[in-house]
């Protein structure tokens, strides 16, 4: 009985790389999976940005709220519609209240392209009181919306005892609102 010997240059000459049509069907196939993929991709950024909003209000507002037990005085939080959606003011309400004619802190809607924050009128304020730190202003009776492109939309409203909370109908990771 005859046993060929397979060695190196036999097996070589067999193969020599992929076929045509198997490179064809290998780009259909990666064609198909990017063209499914990239809408999902773009709400995966649209929806990070909503979120990445939405922390950075809630920040600020914790912030505020932390001046105000900290310094003992009572502490203007403003939210405006223009480059600059938040602005931390000290014991009086805007604009007399600025350091050096410029709020204390602020967001600028630059850093979120395309998320808007909206509430019933064209500001939305919240004082945080001392003492014993009472809430009062739109962000309180009213919450402060935060919305995408695609009509998502995601609620911060400070409590009148001055505790946050967002919610969410739209965005898994916060708590559906009541």
């Amino acid at each position: 009985m005859y046993l060929q010997r397979f060695t190196a240059k036999t097996i070589s000459t067999r193969q020599q790389g992929v076929t045509f049509i198997e490179l064809l069907i290998s780009i259909a196939v990666l064609a198909i999976l990017v063209a499914l993929a990239a809408p999902y991709f773009g709400n995966y950024i649209e929806r990070q940005r909503l979120v990445g909003a939405t922390e950075a209000l809630h920040g600020q507002i914790q912030q505020a709220k932390r001046a105000a037990i900290s310094n003992n005085k009572t502490i203007f939080f403003n939210v405006t519609t223009g480059q600059a959606w938040v602005s931390v003011y000290g014991d009086q309400n805007p604009p007399a209240s600025q350091v050096n004619g410029e709020p204390v802190l602020t967001v600028s809607a630059d850093e979120y392209p395309t998320i808007e924050v909206s509430n019933a009128g064209s500001n939305a304020t919240v004082s945080f009181e001392k003492p014993g730190l009472g809430t009062a202003g739109t962000i309180v009776s009213d919450g402060l919306r935060i919305e995408s492109p695609s009509a998502w939309q995601v609620v911060v409203s400070v409590s009148s005892v001055g505790q946050v909370e967002i919610c969410s109908d739209d965005v898994s990771q916060y708590p559906a609102c009541p």
